[in-house]
């Protein structure tokens, strides 16, 4: 649950921020940003975590979610080396994901 609090704390650091699109839509379907968008990644969504979700995704919408990240804007998968995070604040670790923010 951890991993989806962080996920969503990063859609609304980013929804806050002047760099991105002010709305959680635009964020969340910005091309090539959040792998979990495509089809196939929906269709594999397990649906035992479906209420989860909606539970967390309210509470970030009301500015109730408490931010995990350290203002994070961005994140990915610790097998994964991109060239951004090199110019970027590492600003936590969660489970398996590395969190970054622009300084």
């Amino acid at each position: 649950m951890h991993g989806m609090v962080a996920v969503a704390n990063v859609v609304m650091n980013r929804v806050h921020d002047h760099h991105f699109p002010a709305n959680v839509c635009a964020v969340v379907y910005q091309p090539k940003q959040f792998s979990w968008t495509n089809k196939r990644s929906l269709r594999r969504m397990k649906v035992k975590h479906t209420e989860e979700m909606k539970l967390i995704a309210k509470l970030a919408i009301t500015g109730l979610l408490k931010d995990i990240t350290g203002d994070a804007q961005f994140y990915h998968a610790n097998y994964v080396k991109p060239s951004w995070a090199y110019y970027m604040k590492r600003t936590r670790i969660i489970g398996k994901h590395r969190f970054y923010r622009l300084d």
